[in-house]
């Protein structure tokens, strides 16, 4: 029966549509239809299944379960009933989280939604800067995550190399962040010594090799006369001494060797003895042109530079003395008698 044929002067009705259907906005009883009366609905209601139990298959809000009816339900991690995908909540009813492709408001500065570290945006969900750790691609050289100037990457995210100003350790044993050659520092970020190749404030020269006979020796000094090295095609001798005599001239040049001694004279012819006139004595044998007694010592011949013994002298002067015997003998005989 109707409602409206019995009750609808009753205070109590709270409506009466005259039908008997529990599914527009009177229902049974003369009731406003509500949520969790039993009756679902139409086009309002999802469910209702008359109970205030909100996780079974009809939720307090008679809603049948499912993301965005603002109960937590299933698999869901949450659900905020909104399609705001900013905030702790997606719309998927799922947590937001770095990796997710949303930006979280006031958590996350990026959120690209992949694995990738070398782009714009890390995994961390931070703008990619040099320091982080990651090689932004095409951006960094190298980023070690750290603000150590002595390793393979420096300040700026870029491959230590000699001339950046920063000495890399095991590398290099200087770096002045210049290409002047020849201060303390060389383009080699070597530190400078005498016999590198390259000529310091402090050195007269260097050549990089170990020869003595060019132009500069060992010790980076210019080569020169008395310095003891022969400098080829300009000196011909150094003995390093400065001394005249000995070979080798204060200037380099070669002194030659000294004369040999002259050879001994040879002792004068004895003279022919003088004819005897008539009752004349016998004319004397001529004397022989004998060397001076000062050059032969005494001895009447003359010395060589290899020197006569005093044997030979003796031997020289009994020949002379028996040749004059012998021109005695042959006047003598050819006297008259």
């Amino acid at each position: 029966m109707p409602c409206a044929a019995t009750v609808s002067t009753r205070p109590e009705s709270e409506c009466d549509d005259g039908n008997a259907s529990n599914t527009d906005a009177c229902v049974e009883g003369c009731l406003a239809a509500t949520c969790g009366d039993g009756f679902v609905h139409a086009n309002v209601e999802g469910c209702d299944d008359g109970n205030d139990v909100d996780d079974d298959g009809c939720t307090n809000a008679c809603q049948l379960p499912g993301c965005g009816n603002g109960v937590v339900e299933g698999v869901e991690e949450c659900d905020d009933a909104n399609a705001d995908d900013t905030d702790d909540c997606l719309s998927t009813c799922f947590l937001a989280h770095c990796g997710d492709g949303f930006v979280h408001a006031g958590v996350e500065q990026c959120d690209d939604g992949d694995q990738d570290d070398t782009d714009d945006c890390t995994t961390l969900c931070e703008p990619a800067s040099c320091g982080d750790g990651f090689v932004q691609d095409g951006v960094e050289e190298c980023d070690d995550g750290d603000d150590e100037n002595d390793d393979a990457c420096v300040e700026g995210c870029v491959d230590a190399s000699c001339g950046d100003g920063f000495v890399q350790a095991g590398v290099e044993q200087c770096d002045d962040g210049n290409d002047i050659d020849d201060d303390d520092c060389p383009n080699s970020c070597m530190l400078t010594t005498c016999g590198d190749g390259v000529k310091q404030w402090d050195e007269a020269c260097d050549d990089g090799n170990s020869s003595n006979t060019d132009d500069c020796l060992v010790g980076c000094l210019l080569a020169s006369c008395g310095d003891g090295y022969v400098h080829a095609g300009v000196e011909d001798c150094d003995d390093g001494n400065g001394l005249a005599g000995d070979g080798c001239s204060p200037t380099c040049e070669s002194e030659g060797a000294g004369g040999a001694g002259g050879g001994a004279g040879a002792g004068g012819e004895g003279g022919v003895g003088g004819v005897a006139g008539a009752g004349g004595q016998p004319g004397t044998g001529g004397t022989g042109d004998l060397p001076d007694t000062e050059e032969t010592g005494g001895c009447g011949c003359r010395t060589s530079t290899s020197g006569l013994s005093l044997g030979s002298c003796g031997l020289l002067l009994l020949g002379l003395l028996v040749a004059g015997g012998r021109r005695r003998t042959r006047i003598a005989r050819t006297r008259p008698r």
